[in-house]
């Protein structure tokens, strides 16, 4: 198990298992039944939110979501 923060896009739990049953198990484990499943990589991930949201170019950066995330919040004030 992994926690992990991906630019952009926010925090994740990554399971990883051998198999789907152990992936499964653990995920019951941890009562996160309920909770909203991604399959597939970050990049891929990554790349359908860029494309969805318009932003051009190849990098995800912290750096570029702070740029987002003050340009948004100059607008509602």
């Amino acid at each position: 198990i992994e926690f992990d923060v991906i630019p952009l896009l926010g925090n994740f739990i990554e399971i990883e298992g051998s198999n789907h049953t152990a992936i499964e198990r653990t995920i019951k484990l941890f009562g996160l039944q309920q909770e909203k499943r991604c399959e597939g990589s970050y990049i891929k991930l990554l790349k359908t939110y860029m494309q969805e949201q318009g932003i051009k170019g190849n990098e995800a950066s912290f750096k570029l979501q702070r740029k987002r995330f003050e340009k948004r919040r100059n607008r509602r004030i």
